[in-house]
């Protein structure tokens, strides 16, 4: 499987000539089961260019997003922010896809599918012209209910999308999910070496568009390619614009100075992909984290999913829980559970009592958080001597306190 990561070939170079960007276009279960291989494309003039941007790739908002971009996005934060908190999906991604759509602008298109681009034009009628705050303040409503209604069209592991965030695959199903989930485009990432039943989404240009040089059509010009009109096939090479989940990851934070993944989101995905594996007792599977040593073993589940991830504990694996907590204590990760100045995260570690129902001195990873209603979801080995995903309140009398690597 390619790892999942982002590579900045050249830091500095700045491209010098522009383009009229495309928009590709969200569509409904039942237009993607008509089309299928081909899915809708409609150009309303969206000004997502990144011809004032820093390329190749996503180092940080600035090289992605113009500056212009930006104030944009400030200006309509709050709007996204209220939003997404009402439907409980990053307020990331709206902006995300109200550039996409409409290039951030607060005018309806000729095509009368409003601000958002509703092939269905659900919640119209939209007509043509600027629109107010409080219609945009409603359609940025509208999209992101409808965000959340795609979720149950995602892989069933890619569900769990929060306010507070998720893993990075499922932010990318999301997207896949709202543009319309093509077969055409699973094709496309299995010919890039990716597994087109559980990775469709990494061949779609609307979600990983210049993610690496593989999927940038200014180097790749024969493999990499996108539906461009109605009804019609992949044509090469895609159009030169930002994935949106490319673009998502330099707005919410999730790159680093070299382009890698966020620590929490690789820790999320490893810790998935485990869960999905399976590991138990029974057949002492589960010495594949303790490295063969019979032992209670969630510390030992812990730090093997950091160590994947490249952030090995100092000194290697920490097989106890009260070591775990020490080590974190003595450098300043360690957060008690009534710091109401903490709020949980994915790929926090979750430390719990000794002593205390339902763990007794445990530990497991944080997968999200809905800071609404303050209930966390973790993944963990050994509990009922396997990996279980489970969710508990935050007030769970048990949890002692939070670990955030850093």
């Amino acid at each position: 499987m390619i790892k999942k990561h982002f590579i900045i070939l050249v830091a500095a170079v700045v491209l010098v000539s522009s383009f009229m960007s495309q928009s590709v276009l969200a569509i409904s279960d039942e237009q993607r089961r008509i089309l299928e291989s081909n899915i809708l494309f409609y150009n309303v003039d969206a000004t997502d260019s990144i011809a004032d941007s820093c390329t190749l790739l996503v180092a940080g908002k600035g090289d992605i997003f113009n500056e212009t971009q930006l104030e944009q996005i400030e200006r309509n934060r709050l709007v996204y922010e209220e939003a997404g908190q009402e439907a409980d999906v990053p307020w990331e991604m709206l902006a995300v896809i109200h550039l996409k759509e409409s290039g951030l602008g607060r005018e309806n298109p000729s095509n009368g599918q409003g601000v958002y681009q509703f092939v269905n034009k659900n919640g119209g009628p939209y007509p043509p012209g600027p629109v107010n705050e409080a219609e945009f303040v409603r359609q940025t409503k509208l999209a992101a209910q409808f965000v959340r209604s795609k979720l149950p069209s995602n892989l069933e592991h890619n569900r769990n999308l929060t306010y507070s965030g998720a893993s990075s695959d499922t932010i990318k199903d999301t997207f896949f999910s709202y543009n319309g989930r093509s077969s055409g485009y699973a094709d496309q990432a299995e010919a890039l070496g990716f597994d087109r039943e559980r990775q469709p989404f990494e061949g779609s240009p609307y979600v990983m568009n210049k993610a690496d040089p593989q999927r940038d059509p200014e180097i790749n010009t024969t493999t990499w390619g996108q539906v461009k009109e109605d009804f019609g096939p992949i044509e090469y090479p895609a159009n030169n614009f930002y994935g949106a989940y490319v673009s998502y990851a330099a707005l919410a934070g999730t790159g680093t100075d070299n382009c890698d993944q966020n620590l929490g989101i690789r820790v999320v995905e490893i810790a998935q992909e485990e869960l999905a594996l399976g590991a138990n007792e029974a057949d002492n599977s589960y010495f594949k984290y303790t490295e063969g040593i019979e032992a209670a073993w969630c510390a030992y589940f812990v730090s093997w999913v950091f160590d994947k991830a490249g952030a090995p504990f100092e000194g290697g694996p920490l097989p106890q829980v009260s070591t775990m907590q020490a080590y974190a204590r003595d450098r300043g990760m360690y957060y008690e559970s009534d710091d109401s100045t903490f709020t949980p995260q994915p790929g926090d570690i979750v430390v719990y009592k000794e002593g205390v129902l339902p763990f007794e001195s445990h530990v497991n990873i944080v997968i999200s958080y809905n800071a609404g209603t303050e209930i966390i979801t973790t993944i963990g080995g050994n509990e009922s001597d396997t990996i279980l995903e489970l969710t508990n309140e935050r007030s769970l009398p048990s949890i002692s306190g939070f670990i955030r690597i850093q």
